[in-house]
């Protein structure tokens, strides 16, 4: 028995239902905020093959202010109401959008190029869209097979440039004989344009990013969750993106139904014979993941109905959308930096508190808004590593990984 209030590694919080309220406050905190992106210049610069002219995360970033002041125009959902809300997250299959038809025929297939070394990452990109007027072109993360014997791969990035995404190999380890085993040791993680894809069945991981953010800000994270063996689909939110020729930070209430038919997508080209990873998706063990905005996403799609195969989810300094945590149990993680002054903590642990299901809140020390996620902040590592053995856990049934988890601060609880 461990003394009550104790710290106890890999403990989730009991399952508390939330106190009257949780699910009415869709809003994201009012007030301006400062840049969340700390300076750094080209050493946070991890982007895919292609976009080097990109760096998004160098000093001076006001334009990545996700809050203005006026907090009443967040807010264009009442609350409850998820089976009458027309922007509940549709699983139906009938929900497809024909815009998407003729994926497999679209030459995506890419080179054929084998990455150089076993914990090369491959990267692709799908021109998905939820109508005409939704484009929600995704880049999917995966991992890739070695190169053939005595076939050279593509050219190794030199020390710091804007290939290499990690610094931080992992090895995947799993009991079940459905998901597969990567092995990517130590040192650096590759991205490689359409490379083969590794032998096995990989579990998705859906990624959300932030307002004015992008899956290429992101990309040293989400590669190293793909190098520890998961296929990770991270779309450009149409009207949230840094690329948005119309921004609107009120349109993440469309957000949880975007998230949903990418998930749809990128399940079905499991079954697609023409697809280089057909049979290399395991369908069945699926996790969403999003920071801020994304975080507000994520939750969104844990409402009614929600399918069972989406087992787990990640909310990065993230809050509540409404109608949030009903239907079938999902295991949860929230995260978020202890010094977080653009979404206030009370946010974080209000929306975890709505949860009734197993869950854990990790407060990163010494941490902001975003600097954690990207490498050179002080808490990357351990956000990394904790997302990691998360998705391990709820996807894999990696009991160690579950073990390596930091406890739960909401509080630690006495166990047997």
């Amino acid at each position: 028995m461990s003394p009550a209030g104790a710290p106890v590694p890999g403990q989730l919080a009991p399952n508390p239902v939330s106190p009257g309220g949780a699910a009415t406050n869709p809003l994201m905190p009012g007030g301006s905020a400062p840049d969340p992106l700390t300076p750094g210049g080209a050493a946070h610069n991890r982007l895919v093959p292609g976009a080097a002219a990109y760096n998004p995360l160098t000093s001076g970033g006001a334009a990545y202010n996700p809050l203005t002041s006026g907090g009443a125009a967040h807010n264009p959902l009442t609350p409850g109401g998820a089976a009458a809300n027309p922007l509940m997250p549709d699983w139906s299959d009938n929900a497809l959008s024909p815009y998407a038809a003729g994926l497999a025929g679209s030459g995506l297939a890419g080179s054929g190029t084998s990455a150089w070394r076993e914990c090369a990452v491959g990267v692709r990109t799908l021109p998905l869209s939820r109508g005409a007027k939704r484009p929600l072109r995704t880049l999917i993360f995966y991992p890739a097979a070695p190169a053939a014997p005595g076939r050279a791969g593509p050219k190794r990035a030199a020390p710091g440039s804007s290939e290499t995404v990690s610094d931080r190999g992992s090895a995947f380890v799993t009991n079940t004989s459905k998901t597969s085993v990567t092995d990517c040791g130590s040192g650096e993680v590759e991205l490689v344009e359409d490379a083969v894809p590794a032998v096995g069945r990989f579990p998705l991981v859906l990624f959300s990013h932030g307002l004015r953010g992008s899956p290429e800000r992101y990309s040293a994270a989400v590669a190293s969750w793909a190098a520890a063996g998961f296929v990770v689909a991270a779309p450009f939110y149409p009207h949230t993106n840094v690329e948005a020729a119309r921004f609107d930070r009120a349109d993440i209430v469309n957000q949880p139904r975007d998230a949903a038919y990418v998930i749809k997508r990128v399940r079905r080209l499991d079954r697609v014979a023409s697809d280089p990873l057909a049979g290399h998706i395991d369908v069945d063990r699926v996790a969403a993941v999003g920071h801020s905005a994304g975080g507000y996403t994520t939750t969104g799609l844990f409402v009614a109905k929600h399918p069972t195969w989406l087992r787990a989810g990640v909310v990065i300094a993230g809050w509540l959308a409404p109608g949030a945590f009903a239907g079938p149990p999902a295991t949860m993680l929230f995260l978020q930096g202890d010094r977080d002054t653009v979404v206030p903590l009370a946010q974080g642990r209000h929306a975890y508190d709505a949860v009734p299901w197993r869950k854990s809140y990790v407060l990163l020390p010494d941490s902001w808004h975003a600097d954690y996620m990207v490498p050179g902040g002080k808490a990357y590592p351990l956000m990394d590593a904790t997302v990691t053995d998360f998705l391990r856990w709820t996807l894999a049934d990696d009991q160690a990984a579950r073990l390596r988890l930091p406890p739960s601060g909401s509080p630690a609880v006495a166990t047997e």
